[in-house]
């Protein structure tokens, strides 16, 4: 049976925790579990999206037969939850991101020239729902 605690080692390869008390002790530290954290403010919209990448401790995966999923990038806008992607290695979580991060960037981009030449668009929260949707299906396909 595959373990569902785990733990980074000195390389940040994931192995199995010994207990859950060593697991517990990991998933406490925020900061030793903290893959990348990045902050975009968007001036024009007052709109700060906060892109965040965690080691999960817990194993995520749905399949017994697929790898361990141990990591998490999530976007955040304010309190809401935009989007989520996961990766198995610490490695991935890195490019994963980075993607993520450039993305957000891109689509603000995006959302920015669409609301200049768009009479649909009106406020903050239709512009960054734009901005968030194109970056929804851009993770999603890509």
């Amino acid at each position: 049976m595959r373990p569902l605690w785990y733990i980074l080692d000195k390389d940040k390869n994931s192995v199995p925790a010994k207990d859950a008390a060593q697991a517990n002790r990991l998933l406490s530290d925020t900061d030793a579990r903290r893959v990348a954290l990045d902050k975009i403010f968007i001036e024009d919209y007052g709109v700060a999206l906060t892109i965040s990448t965690v080691f999960l401790v817990l194993d995520h995966s749905h399949s017994p037969k697929s790898k361990p999923v141990l990591f998490e990038s999530m976007i955040f806008n304010g309190d809401e939850t935009e989007s989520m992607n996961r990766y198995c290695t610490w490695q991935e979580a890195v490019e994963g991101h980075k993607k993520m991060v450039e993305l957000a960037k891109n689509n603000i981009w995006v959302g920015r020239v669409l609301d200049k030449i768009s009479a649909d668009i009106s406020g903050t929260k239709a512009v960054t729902k734009k901005i968030i949707e194109g970056l929804k299906k851009e993770l999603f396909y890509n």
